[in-house]
């Protein structure tokens, strides 16, 4: 559960009918893990969401797959579950039709990662009763055959490469012998023959030693 990404499947569910057709209204998902010790996911989960397997190949593909739903937690009042409605809601038919008309029934339950969710947490997904799985009336979730409750894996939070600059600073010793930080220039070109070097800050507030050694544009001078 990288920090940023989006689409991670952590649920597949088959969902279909004894006889006759339905239709799947909504699930209530909810979150399991450390990253809901606070009460809280919305820190962590951006939008869960629910996708339709097209070409029923067991593996989510967003760019041939459709989502038919997405929701966050928090959204109907409790912290903790996420109500996904489906404005178009799929019709579910028994199994012997979907095979004689090669027809997918099954679902995926992916989750958003916030680009700043918390780090080494950990976060999964439970349907916790049938009634948790909303289908047209009078149809109803068989409560003997429907592998519910459910709790998917728990899995860590990790963080996303992250771009990092690191700016060097120059270093001189002054007179005292403390090593200080400044960006010493010359104030103006010199030549070979200049008794004078011209800096952009004051010796004296800089604690300069007044007489060594000194780097310029990769020569070493002695000064004095």
């Amino acid at each position: 559960l990288q920090q940023g990404r989006t689409n991670i499947p952590l649920a597949a569910v088959v969902v279909y009918t004894d006889q006759s057709e339905a239709w799947w209204q909504q699930v209530n998902v909810y979150g399991i893990g450390t990253a809901g010790d606070n009460n809280l996911l919305t820190d962590e989960i951006k939008y869960v969401k629910v996708w339709y397997d097209v070409n029923n190949n067991g593996y989510l593909n967003p760019d041939v797959d459709i989502c038919i739903a997405t929701a966050t937690f928090g959204n109907v009042g409790k912290p903790l579950m996420s109500q996904v409605v489906f404005p178009q809601p799929p019709k579910i038919i028994t199994q012997l039709r979907a095979s004689s008309e090669r027809i997918s029934q099954r679902y995926f339950i992916t989750v958003d990662m916030h680009e700043e969710a918390y780090p080494e947490q950990t976060f999964g997904i439970a349907i916790q009763d049938v009634t948790d799985i909303a289908v047209s009336a009078p149809n109803y979730v068989d409560t003997s055959s429907s592998t519910i409750p459910f709790n998917s894996i728990t899995r860590t939070i990790i963080p996303s490469p992250r771009v990092v600059t690191v700016d060097s600073e120059r270093l001189y010793l002054d007179k005292d012998g403390n090593i200080r930080t400044a960006d010493i220039r010359l104030a103006s070109d010199i030549g070979s023959n200049d008794t004078f070097v011209p800096l952009n800050v004051s010796p004296v507030s800089y604690n300069l030693p007044t007489a060594g050694y000194a780097v310029i544009n990769n020569e070493i001078i002695k000064y004095d």
